[in-house]
């Protein structure tokens, strides 16, 4: 009961401090970041968020981070704006490449649909955004390299993840194949190797 306590008034502390200090509690950062209409307001809220979670205690920070996933993550797939989109599957990347994301596998799963999404425009902007998910999703797969992994490997996604991305190697130019047989490479390595 003590220990319950003593955590909560803790936290109240750190509210109070928060705001006299001029930080945003993470849970209102979190709160403009789902509301985010531009990419200005996004990164705004994801800069808050991002100094906000590196001061949070490790079992804090998870649940903070797992938050902030589900958010970004229902950007990259809902946003009408497809620079809101791709600013949001950056940051997605980052929180990875940070190895705060507790499930990778949804930020891949998340990354994924919206390479799928786009590549079913014919425009220029959605080749520009498949490129660009495609991207994010091989720089992914950093956090999980040796020597300095941040995600132990059995938490790589399953093959299954990417196995959508397949039918995209007939219908893409020869850098985009390349993109594609580098990230089918980097999933059989990493599921090779545990």
């Amino acid at each position: 009961m003590s220990n319950t306590f003593l955590r909560f008034a803790k936290y109240q502390v750190s509210q109070v401090l928060a705001i006299i200090g001029h930080d945003t509690p993470l849970s209102v950062s979190i709160g403009h970041l789902e509301e985010a209409k531009t990419v200005h307001q996004l990164t705004k809220a994801m800069k808050k968020i991002q100094s906000s979670l590196w001061k949070l205690p490790s079992d804090e920070r998870l649940l903070g981070s797992q938050s902030v996933t589900a958010v970004l993550s229902q950007h990259v797939r809902t946003a009408s704006n497809a620079s809101l989109k791709l600013v949001a599957a950056d940051w997605l990347r980052f929180l990875m490449q940070a190895g705060v994301v507790a499930q990778p596998e949804k930020a891949f799963v998340t990354l994924v649909t919206a390479a799928i999404h786009a590549s079913q425009g014919n425009t220029r902007e959605n080749a520009h955004e498949l490129r660009t998910y495609l991207t994010l999703i091989f720089e992914s797969f950093w956090p999980f390299r040796s020597p300095y992994a941040a995600y132990p490997r059995g938490l790589f996604p399953s093959n299954e993840v990417f196995y959508p991305l397949i039918p995209l190697l007939s219908q893409a130019d020869t850098a985009m194949q390349e993109s594609l047989l580098n990230i089918f490479r980097q999933g059989s390595i990493w599921k090779n190797c545990t």
